[in-house]
């Protein structure tokens, strides 16, 4: 579950792999609303099928992989192990929170915006950069590390 990044259908791909399902994006980056990669176009992915979803990327990775994981329970309980290999792309850019909906529309086309700074203007010296880099450290303290890996792990 998550991202890929090492190719994408119909020669490459995770199913191509080794892995029994897939679901998230083929590319390393993608906006967290409108799933498009770097390139405007949308990257969301279940098996080898593309899928549109509504929804924070995040959260549709960490409920697919609970689903996978409830499904697997009954099996893992009588002794057959199973793998779950989750990939979020958070914390990476472009660096988004729950709070940043309108940010995607504004930056569909151009994934590789500076709101996060950059070796020219860091963060600091940019209101909307503060803000943004801020975001940015909360999200990676409260919402990726405690809220996602700890549901997918209950």
């Amino acid at each position: 579950m998550g991202k890929w990044h090492l190719g994408y259908p119909p020669a490459f791909g995770p199913l191509r792999s080794g892995y029994d399902e897939f679901f998230g994006p083929m590319a390393g980056g993608v906006d967290y609303f409108t799933h498009c990669a770097s390139t405007g176009t949308h990257d969301l992915w279940f098996g080898e099928e593309e899928r549109a979803e509504e929804g924070y990327l995040t959260d549709l990775i960490t409920n697919r992989s609970i689903d996978y994981v409830q499904r697997m329970a009954a099996d893992a309980k009588s002794g057959k192990p199973f793998f779950l290999s989750v990939h979020y792309t958070a914390p990476h850019w472009p660096w988004e929170t729950r709070d940043d909906e309108a940010l995607a529309q504004e930056i569909k086309a151009n994934l590789f915006h500076l709101h996060g700074g950059n070796i020219h203007l860091p963060a600091h010296d940019s209101p909307h950069g503060r803000r943004h880099w801020q975001n940015h450290g909360q999200f990676a303290r409260a919402g990726f590390g405690g809220q996602h890996l700890g549901r997918v792990h209950q």
